[in-house]
């Protein structure tokens, strides 16, 4: 890990307007953009939570709904039987 020294007084960063580490983004607003943003990933969680709660909820429907559909099924199957009076006596 490098070792942070003091810097001189009055002593402005060759590479401020353009640094070679940040792909020649400018430090300034590097750090700008880092400041409008800070706080947002916070926000990005509490919609992932929110997504991840109605996934669920619409998982659940979709048992509920396959669940009736093979009461109907069994019971539209039933009602077939006894009109044709297919059942075994």
């Amino acid at each position: 890990m490098p070792e942070f020294k003091d810097l001189p007084p009055g002593f402005c960063c060759p590479y401020r307007d353009g640094c070679p580490y940040l792909e020649g983004l400018s430090t300034s607003w590097v750090f700008g953009r880092y400041q409008q943003v800070a706080g947002t990933e916070c926000h990005y969680e509490w919609q992932l939570e929110e997504l991840h709660k109605q996934l669920n909820q619409e998982r659940r429907q979709r048992k509920q709904v396959e669940l009736e559909k093979q009461q109907l099924q069994a019971e539209l199957h039933a009602l077939h039987r006894r009109q044709f009076n297919l059942d075994p006596a």
